[in-house]
């Protein structure tokens, strides 16, 4: 077993703590991932998840390392949690780190024009924000077509109504964290911005105890596919919430071939 683990890991080449933005923000940090003399590889930007307030780009290192052996060049990147942003700035730094990845990845191997983004629960959401609504990345003087694709596991994607059963913390942080209209809350949701030019999608759920999830990704298939947009949806009848993550780190699961089959597709 101590074989298995050195010989992927002396296959992978892991450059950490790289900034993203101008500035001091700790978060505003990524970290690169890429199969030991990459060339022109594909790239996947995967954003972490954590319900918005926790988390971390390091807390995904195993996804990175073994995704980078199957010869992915991988970025992990962290972004502002609540309360020190609400939705919008944490999109906006996901948004940062993409245009980085555009601008500096073919010095770790990738290729540039192959850029897929991906994410997991809330990473997944603020993936599909950036790859989706143009205004994130024309902000910072980006093309949005730099975006190839992008792939969500467990997401949410509609964030325009407030469940009224909702406990009084839980509908708080919802006001706070994605608007307190139901107009605000529209421009903060991924399935707003389905269409017909929209980036190719892949939606990915669990079959156990990932049933909200599995809800909203059956709302954005359906929004994308009535857009006229190139889209698919996948489940793992056996994962749950969390274990769609911890798959990706295994060969043959659904969840990692899904992913390395939409990557040979569209990060070109």
């Amino acid at each position: 077993m101590h074989s298995v683990i050195f010989a992927l890991l002396s296959a992978v080449n892991a450059t950490k703590d790289i900034a993203y933005a101008a500035d001091a923000v700790e978060k505003h940090r990524l970290d690169v991932y890429a199969p030991a003399g990459a060339h022109n590889a594909p790239v996947l930007l995967f954003v972490h998840g954590g319900g918005f307030v926790e988390g971390d780009r390091r807390d995904y290192n195993g996804v990175g390392t073994a995704l980078a052996a199957a010869g992915i060049v991988v970025v992990l990147p962290s972004y502002r949690l609540y309360p020190q942003a609400d939705a919008r700035g944490a999109a906006a730094d996901v948004a940062a780190a993409t245009v980085w990845t555009a601008n500096h990845i073919a010095t770790y191997g990738g290729n540039a024009r192959g850029i897929i983004m991906g994410g997991h629960s809330a990473g997944a959401f603020l993936a599909a924000l950036v790859a989706l609504d143009p205004e994130y990345l024309q902000a910072l003087g980006a093309a949005p077509s730099i975006v190839r694709g992008l792939i969500g596991f467990s997401g949410t994607y509609d964030v325009r109504d407030i469940d009224p059963e909702a406990a009084p913390p839980e509908r708080q942080l919802i006001g706070r964290y994605f608007g307190s209209s139901q107009e605000t809350r529209a421009a903060a949701s991924p399935i707003t911005y389905a269409a017909k030019l929209s980036p190719p999608v892949a939606l990915f759920c669990g079959g156990v105890d990932d049933a909200p999830a599995c809800g909203q990704r059956d709302q954005f298939f359906a929004a994308l596919v009535g857009a006229g947009a190139i889209v698919q949806m996948d489940a793992d009848a056996s994962a749950t919430h969390t274990s769609v993550i911890s798959n990706l780190m295994r060969a043959g699961t659904p969840e990692q071939q899904t992913l390395l089959d939409f990557l040979r597709k569209y990060a070109r």
